[in-house]
């Protein structure tokens, strides 16, 4: 029963006015990690890795296996801070730095007809 108290969360909730304790359990919470990294960044570092592993001279293997063990320890250290570091970071790149107040498609030109003169 040891490890079974300790997956446990307990999440306080506001419900009707009053709190209530929810349990949940720590797969629900906590995301799956390879080695300690994220899905993404483990297989990008992990393909070109083996692609300098593989295909490389001896010289570029050794680059390939350091590159390999670097990129997994700083990953992994980055995730141990925040386990869904990556992710935020990716959306946080995929916004755009200035959104327009016109409702306008960005393909297709502006109608003459529904502007205010």
């Amino acid at each position: 029963m040891h490890g079974v108290g300790s997956q446990i969360t307990l999440v306080m909730v506001l419900h009707f006015n009053t709190m209530r304790q929810i349990k949940l359990h720590k797969s629900i919470v906590k995301p799956k990690l390879i080695a300690g990294c994220e899905r993404t960044p483990f297989m990008l570092v992990f393909v070109s890795s083996l692609l300098l592993l593989v295909e490389g001279t001896f010289t570029v293997k050794i680059v390939g296996a350091a590159m390999f063990i670097i990129g997994v320890g700083i990953i992994a250290f980055l995730n141990k801070k925040d386990p869904f570091f990556f992710k935020v970071l990716f959306r946080f790149l995929g916004k755009q730095d200035f959104y327009s107040s016109s409702a306008s498609f960005p393909s297709r030109p502006d109608n003459p007809k529904n502007k205010d003169s």
